[in-house]
């Protein structure tokens, strides 16, 4: 694995992101609200990664083989964010064969779905830089996919009108696993998002704001698991750390542990999560839900 500088850009907590001066004045009162709504890891085994992520203590809920060979398990959450464990056997159509790409080079995250309430006000965004996408679709369950060939591609966006909760059963957690909270880029992406959303302090409703995510910005030199890929990894709340690092004992998984302005964190290696880092964070006291 080769040593690379990576940024964590915390895309859960909304916090105020205005529009750049000269935006067209008849968005006024617009507003976009962003969160994250799923990671998708790339696997070879689908059935080696579920015995993975069992053994880190989550639930996993079946997924479904589709038609054009992809295949998938999910790991719901009761805040309504998931992960996604996804194969693909043959190459049906464009999608199918990305993701047998990107396997051929190792396991580990591909896409990273943010969850919005506008994709038609994120669209015109997109299309003024010169982006291109692709919305596909119908009513408000809209998706944004962005060219194969752009560093953006990572990134889709999804459209929802109503935050769907699944049943208890899938979204209770052995390790006591709250929720995705986020995402850990590649630097090289984090600056593109800079340069999309560019965060400055919200000033009122008439300037459009796009709600977007924490200013807070940190950056830690960790191996990255898979040469070009663009996640590198996760960060999930827990209610406590112990009962995870317990788990995490008895399973023979090492994990490094460590107390910082954040909270309590367990950190779980690549090796050990299918090309991913796996960080559980148990929040402080003094600091809000991230």
């Amino acid at each position: 694995m080769t040593k690379r500088i990576y940024t964590a850009f915390t895309i859960a907590t909304v916090t105020a992101v205005c529009l750049p001066a000269g935006h067209s004045a008849d968005l006024s009162g617009s507003s976009f609200p962003v969160g994250l709504d799923h990671v998708n890891i790339a696997v070879n085994d689908l059935a080696s990664a579920k015995g993975t992520f069992e053994a880190l203590g989550f639930t996993i809920k079946p997924g479904r083989l589709h038609n054009n060979s992809i295949d998938n398990l999910h790991l719901k959450f009761q805040d309504g964010t998931e992960l996604e464990l996804i194969t693909a056997s043959s190459p049906l159509d464009k999608l199918a064969k990305e993701y047998i790409e990107l396997i051929a080079e190792g396991d580990g995250a591909a896409f990273v779905a943010m969850r919005a309430s506008n994709l038609g006000f994120l669209s015109e965004r997109l299309e003024e830089l010169g982006i291109p996408i692709t919305v596909s679709g119908e009513d408000h369950h809209l998706t944004i996919s962005i060219s194969e060939d752009h560093e953006l591609r990572p990134i889709w966006f999804v459209e929802e009108s109503d935050l769907w909760i699944d049943q208890p059963g899938f979204t209770t957690h052995a390790n006591g696993a709250q929720g995705l909270i986020r995402v850990w880029f590649a630097s090289g992406l984090s600056d593109q998002i800079g340069g999309l959303f560019q965060p400055t302090e919200y000033s009122g409703a008439s300037q459009a704001p796009l709600l977007f995510s924490d200013r807070s910005v940190q950056t830690s030199d960790l191996e990255v698991p898979v040469k070009g890929r663009a996640i590198v990894g996760v960060t999930i709340r827990v209610a406590s750390i112990d009962p995870v690092e317990s788990l995490l004992e008895e399973a023979g998984i090492e994990a490094e542990r460590t107390a910082q302005s954040r909270g309590k964190s367990l950190l779980v290696p690549p090796e050990s999560a299918h090309g991913v880092w796996l960080e559980f964070l148990e929040p402080g006291a003094n600091t809000d839900r991230q």
